[in-house]
């Protein structure tokens, strides 16, 4: 049960929840999340509202979410880099 998806969807339990709150048998299945384009969106927007990510989204907080996301802080320095880049170029836009 190793990552898949735009959020990378980890391990068999992730799996259990989420397939059992989409009405889909991924314990069976698990790459219907890296093979079809809908399981990798729909697993992931489960996961964001799974663990409440709007609310350090909102909080301009991405150092919660990527614990939250990954368990740890690993690549944090280049995200907050690429977070303010794009920051930066949303706000010209």
């Amino acid at each position: 049960f190793r990552g898949r998806g735009f959020i990378q969807l980890t391990g068999k339990r992730n799996y259990r929840l989420c397939g059992n709150d989409l009405q889909l048998n991924l314990l069976e299945d698990p790459d219907y999340v890296s093979r079809s384009p809908v399981g990798a969106i729909e697993t992931a927007l489960w996961f964001w509202q799974r663990n409440n990510l709007n609310s350090y989204a909102d909080r301009d907080d991405l150092k919660g979410q990527t614990y939250i996301i990954n368990g740890g802080y690993n690549g944090l320095k280049e995200r907050l880099a690429y977070y303010g880049r794009a920051k930066s170029v949303l706000a010209g836009a």
